[in-house]
C-alpha cells in the first residue's frame, strides 16, 4: 500500500503545473542561501585586506572589479548579497503564496468530500460516531491534513537549506559568533509591529472555525431532515462560503508569516554586514584578523542552526500527524449509502397505498428489529402504530424513508417496489416529521424551504396557517424572515414541532410520516400539536408512530408492535375518542 501522503495527494488532485511551479520556488529559495554566504568570501577579502586569499573568487578582482576602489567594491558586494536575500525572500513569498492557494483549494475539496461522505454514509455507520468526533473530523482533523502538505513541502525546502549551508562550510574557516545579539535586539523591536498582521489573520481563521463547527454540527443532527427533503446539495451550498473564508484565512496567515520571517531575516542580514563593516576598521587595524573566510563560515553556522532546527521539528510535525492523514483517508473510504442503488422512476398520485411485505430488519450488530411484518396503509386514511420504546416503530418509518434498507421483504406504493423511485421524487412524495423537531439556525423561511428553492411565499403561509402558526410569524418583526436560534430554541417546543409540520406539507405530498411528534410535550402541548398533526393528515396517506394513545385520536387504523412484531395488524378504529382512552 503506498504512503498515506501519496493517497491523500491523489484524492486532492491537486495541479500537476501549479505543483511544480510551487515547488521550484521554494526549493530556488533555499539553493540561494549557498550563494549568499558563499559571496561573502570576496567581501571578506576586502574587509581583512586578503585579496590574495580569495580562492576560487580571486578572478573577481582580476576582471570586472578590478577597475574600481576598495570602496565601490565593498558597496557592490554588499549590495550583491542583499540582492541575492531579497530574491531569495522573494522566491520564497511567492512560493508561499502559491503554496497557500494550493492549500486553500485542497482544505476546500478536503472538507467537501468528507461533508459528501457524511451526507451520504450509511445511517448505520453514521449512528457508530458522535456530532463532537465527526464535527472534530471535518474542523481539526482535516485542518491539521492540510498541515502536513505544507510541512512537507517545507521539510524538503529546509533540508536544501541545510545541505547549501554545509556544501559552503566545508570549504571555508569555522569561527564566527559576533553578530547574534544585536540581531536579537533588531528582531526583537520589530517583531511587535509586523506581529499584529499575523494575529489579525489568526483571529479570522479562528472565527470562521468556530462557524464550521457550528454548521457541522447542525448538520450532522439534521441529517434525517436533509435526507427526508433531498436537500444534501442545498447543505453542501450553505456550507461552502464558510469553508472558504477559512481557507482563505489561513492562506493568508501563512504568508503573513512568511513575510515576518523574511523581513527578521533580511534586517538580520543587513545587520551582520554592518557588523562585519565594524569589525573591517577595528579588526585589521588591530592585525588580528587575516582569514576571510573565518567570518563566512560562522555567518554561515549561524544561519545553518535555524534550519536544522526546522527540519527536526518538521519531520516530527509530519511523522506525528500521519495518524491524522490515515483517519481522514478511513472517513473518505466510507462506502456511499445505499448499496444498492435508487432507481429514476416518479411516484405516481397513489390511489391503493403502502403495503409492507414480510419486512425484516437486522441490525449491524446482529439483534433483530423487525421480524416479518405484512400489513396496509391504505390510500388517504391515517395509521396509527403504537409500541414500546424498542418495539421497532422508528425501524418501520426508517425503512419507509429508505434510511434503512430491509434485510427481508419489500415496501410497495401502489403496487411498485419504493426502491425504484429517484430520491428527490420519494422525498416529494413523503414528507416527514421527526420527534427532535430540528430546525436550522436559519429564518423561518428557510426552515420551511429547506433546500428547496421553488416554495413561494404563499405555499409557506398556506402550510403555517394549516398548523395555527400563521398569525404568529405574521406577529414577528422580521415575518418569515425572523432566525429562529441554533435548534430552534426560540420557539417553544409547541411551535418547534408545528413548525416542523409545515416543513413536511409545505410542498403537498402525497404521504406524512409522524415519529413520535408528541413525545416530549406536556398535555396542553401536546394537544396542540395533536391538532396540527389532524389538520395536516387531511387528504393524505398518514404513518404516525407513538407510544402515546392519546396521540391516535384522528387515526383510522392502528396497529401494535412488541419486540418487532405485530399484536394487532390494521385494526379499524370506529370511536376515536374511547380508542385513545
Amino acid at each position: 500500500m503506498s504512503h498515506p501522503l501519496i493517497r491523500l495527494l491523489r484524492r486532492l488532485r491537486l495541479a500537476p503545473a501549479r505543483t511544480l511551479f510551487t515547488v521550484t520556488l521554494l526549493l530556488g529559495s533555499g539553493a540561494l542561501e549557498g550563494a549568499t554566504v558563499g559571496l561573502l568570501v570576496p567581501l571578506l577579502a576586502i574587509i581583512t585586506g586578503s585579496v590574495g586569499n580569495a580562492g576560487k573568487f580571486q578572478p573577481l578582482f582580476g576582471g570586472w572589479l578590478a577597475h574600481v576602489s576598495e570602496g565601490q567594491r565593498t558597496l557592490l558586494l554588499c549590495l550583491a548579497i542583499v540582492g541575492l536575500v531579497g530574491l531569495k525572500n522573494l522566491f520564497g513569498v511567492w512560493g508561499t503564496a502559491s503554496s497557500g492557494r494550493q492549500r486553500a483549494a485542497a482544505l476546500v475539496e478536503l472538507r467537501r468530500q468528507l461533508v459528501d461522505r457524511i451526507l451520504r454514509a450509511d445511517p448505520a455507520t453514521m449512528e457508530r460516531h458522535t456530532s463532537g468526533e465527526i464535527t472534530d473530523m471535518v474542523v481539526a482533523e482535516a485542518y491539521r491534513v492540510n498541515r502536513v502538505l505544507e510541512a512537507t513541502v517545507v521539510l524538503v525546502q529546509r533540508s536544501m537549506i541545510a545541505a547549501s549551508y554545509v556544501i559552503t562550510m566545508l570549504i571555508l574557516s569555522w569561527r564566527l559568533t559576533l553578530v547574534t545579539i544585536v540581531i536579537g535586539v533588531v528582531v526583537a523591536v520589530v517583531s511587535r509591529g509586523l506581529s499584529r498582521t499575523i494575529l489579525d489573520h489568526g483571529r479570522q481563521l479562528s472565527m470562521a472555525s468556530a462557524q464550521i463547527g457550528r454548521q457541522v454540527t447542525e448538520t450532522v443532527g439534521g441529517l434525517r431532515v436533509i435526507r427526508t427533503t433531498s436537500s444534501e446539495e442545498w447543505i453542501e451550498a450553505q456550507f461552502a462560503p464558510h469553508s472558504e473564508r477559512h481557507a482563505h484565512a489561513d492562506a493568508g496567515a501563512g504568508v503573513a508569516l512568511t513575510l515576518y520571517q523574511g523581513s527578521i531575516e533580511t534586517l538580520g542580514v543587513i545587520g551582520a554586514l554592518v557588523l562585519l563593516g565594524l569589525a573591517h576598521t577595528v579588526w585589521r587595524a588591530e592585525g588580528t584578523l587575516d582569514v576571510p573566510r573565518f567570518l563566512a563560515f560562522g555567518f554561515g553556522l549561524v544561519r545553518l542552526l535555524p534550519a536544522l532546527n526546522v527540519v527536526h521539528a518538521t519531520r516530527g510535525l509530519v511523522t506525528a500527524t500521519l495518524g491524522s492523514v490515515e483517519r481522514v483517508l478511513d472517513w473518505l473510504d466510507l462506502p456511499r449509502y445505499p448499496t444498492r442503488p435508487f432507481g429514476e422512476a416518479e411516484v405516481p398520485v397513489l390511489r391503493q397505498g403502502i403495503v409492507f411485505e414480510n419486512v425484516g430488519l437486522i441490525y449491524p450488530g446482529g439483534q433483530e428489529g423487525l421480524r416479518g411484518l405484512s400489513f396496509e396503509l391504505p390510500a388517504g386514511e391515517t395509521l396509527a402504530i403504537l409500541g414500546a420504546s424498542g418495539s421497532g416503530k422508528s425501524s418501520l418509518a426508517n425503512i419507509l424513508l429508505r434510511l434503512r434498507e430491509p434485510t427481508t421483504g419489500r415496501v410497495l406504493l401502489d403496487g411498485i417496489d419504493h426502491w425504484s423511485f429517484s430520491a428527490a421524487a420519494l422525498h416529494r412524495a413523503i414528507g416527514f416529521v421527526d420527534q427532535e423537531s430540528f430546525l436550522f439556525n436559519l429564518s423561518i423561511a428557510e426552515n420551511l424551504r429547506c433546500g428547496r428553492p421553488g416554495v413561494d411565499q404563499e405555499a409557506m403561509l398556506k402550510a403555517l396557517e394549516l398548523v395555527q402558526l400563521r398569525t404568529f410569524v405574521e406577529s414577528l418583526p422580521a415575518g418569515l424572515d425572523t432566525v429562529v436560534a441554533e435548534r430552534g430554541a426560540s420557539l417553544s417546543g409547541g411551535q418547534r414541532q408545528r413548525l416542523a409540520i409545515a416543513r413536511a406539507i409545505v410542498v403537498n405530498p402525497q404521504v406524512l410520516v409522524l415519529d413520535e411528534p408528541t413525545s416530549a410535550l406536556d398535555p396542553v402541548t401536546e394537544q396542540e400539536v395533536v391538532e396540527a398533526m389532524h389538520a395536516a393528515s387531511a387528504g393524505r396517506t398518514t404513518l404516525l408512530i407513538t407510544h402515546r394513545p392519546s396521540t391516535t385520536v384522528f387515526a383510522t387504523r392502528r396497529l401494535e408492535l412488541v419486540k418487532g412484531e405485530l399484536a394487532s395488524a390494521g385494526v379499524e378504529i370506529t370511536d376515536f375518542r374511547r380508542a385513545a382512552v
